[in-house]
């Protein structure tokens, strides 16, 4: 407000001051654009306010500010990247399980139960595989891709329920083959780079012995065609579904020359006369080291199996030394008379089964049975039974009672601490042929969650008869 002075304003006849607005009252934009241009002058930490004191660059004022648009901008973030990707994600996860394909986890990011992370189905390769292997020429001279690895690097691992995408322990009696131990997820864990599993003189579940079973069941399979390698010391009513098994390592010992030995099996069902296979087709690869196996079969399996000779040194506790075994499948239903099982041990091929040794036998009415066509599962355990070969119990050492052989007598049964054996398995790879076969435990062409829900009552109850439910058994 100015004053200024004014004739033709008096009062009781006399001049007086008068008030006048000034154009800058008059006209308030051109005000704030002038206060506007001297702000302009002073950097703002040189800006004063109306008491005099200078004011701060960074107030609580300006960080509330400054946390609102953070807030803000999170919100738009979340809101057009993270749902999408999230449920993308979880959409992948649903179809995966849907398929069988691999072992999704549960929560956010991947973390299941236990805390550990999962993998995703781009990681069935182990990363610690060396990139050398990741090709191979099978047996059949075409090229196999590296499907699978585990190189059990990562020390510490656990495998109860939830605790691993790819493996889990299992928690029974293998009452099959009248086992001696129980098989216990604690049993079974990662160390120095390996996969160890234990077997410890233990009372447990009225047994004397625990030990580990590691199984793929659900989580990683295989079909059409496979090798897989480890070291350590039908859609249709034409169409058979059962429930194969091919062995890659079954241990027994040649008492006469005191040898160990691999057992390595195709199991097949139903079976021919007297369970001879045809031995004419069949390649031994060193016929000094392996030989046919005497068992050929039972009540519920024929058994087309030979004996390897397995080296020494794979058998020295805390030897650096692995042998390589392993077993090369190809199983296309197009080319049944082509298929065939080559095994390996000591890190060479010991033997092949083709499709013609297990052929066709009018004699008992039995056609062709089938290198193995269903999505396969793997299992690694270390079992203690009389059913395979007889134990000797009193020729056994336990690691930390070396030269003291035990004999099982009542009063060991309350002796049962720090007494126990291992394996060791240094890595699991599986290869596919680039042609044929793929990963999956339940594929399009076989799907076995179908086959499984519609006969839940066998897969959910143990038979009060002999087992065998003609109406399930089928041969294509």
């Amino acid at each position: 407000m100015s004053y200024e002075s004014s004739p033709r304003h008096s009062f009781l006849g006399s001049a007086s001051p008068s008030y006048q607005k000034s154009e800058a009252e008059t006209n308030p934009m051109e005000a704030m654009l002038n206060q506007l241009d001297e702000d302009n002058d002073t950097e703002p930490w040189e800006r004063y306010d109306d008491d005099g004191g200078k004011l701060e660059w960074c107030s609580w004022r300006g960080l509330f500010n400054l946390g609102t648009i953070f807030v803000l901008l999170a919100g738009l973030i979340c809101l057009f990247a993270v749902l999408p990707i999230t449920t993308q994600l979880n959409a992948d996860r649903r179809a995966a399980e849907q398929e069988n394909n691999t072992g999704w986890s549960y929560n956010l990011g991947g973390i299941n139960a236990t805390g550990q992370i999962a993998a995703r189905p781009r990681e069935l390769i182990d990363p610690d595989t060396p990139l050398d292997v990741y090709k191979r020429t099978g047996f059949d001279g075409k090229s196999w891709s590296l499907a699978f690895s585990d190189e059990f690097n990562t020390d510490g691992r656990t495998f109860f329920p939830g605790d691993d995408p790819f493996w889990e322990g299992v928690d029974l009696h293998y009452h099959g083959t009248n086992d001696f131990e129980w098989y216990d997820p604690s049993a079974i864990h990662t160390e120095g780079g390996s996969l160890i599993i234990t077997q410890t003189q233990e009372r447990i579940n009225d047994l004397n012995f625990k030990s580990g079973m590691l199984q793929s069941w659900n989580k990683v399979c295989f079909w059409g065609s496979m090798y897989i390698e480890d070291e350590h010391p039908g859609p249709n009513i034409t169409i058979g579904r059962n429930v194969p098994e091919i062995d890659l390592i079954e241990a027994q010992i040649e008492v006469s020359r005191a040898k160990g030995q691999v057992s390595q099996s195709f199991q097949v069902a139903p079976f021919n006369g007297y369970y001879k296979i045809d031995n004419t087709s069949v390649d031994v690869f060193d016929e000094t080291i392996s030989s046919l196996n005497s068992y050929w079969g039972g009540q519920y399996q024929q058994a087309a199996s030979y004996l390897t000779d397995v080296e020494d040194q794979y058998y020295v506790d805390n030897s650096p030394e692995f042998g390589v075994f392993g077993f090369e499948s190809y199983s296309n239903e197009n080319t049944r008379g082509d298929n065939y099982i080559t095994w390996v041990a000591n890190g060479k091929p010991s033997w092949t089964l083709p499709a013609a040794a297990i052929g066709p036998d009018s004699g008992v009415d039995v056609g062709q049975r089938l290198i193995s066509e269903e999505p396969m599962y793997m299992i690694m355990n270390f079992g203690l039974s009389n059913n395979f070969e007889s134990v000797t119990f009193t020729q056994l050492e336990w690691p930390n009672r070396m030269g003291e052989p035990w004999r099982v007598e009542q009063r060991l049964q309350k002796r049962i601490l720090n007494r126990d054996l291992s394996l060791a398995v240094d890595y699991v790879r599986v290869w596919v042929q680039d042609d044929y076969g793929g990963v999956g435990c339940s594929p399009s062409h076989r799907p076995t969650q179908k086959y499984i829900n519609d006969h839940i009552d066998v897969y959910s109850k143990w038979p009060e008869h002999d087992g065998m439910d003609r109406h399930y058994i089928s041969v294509a």
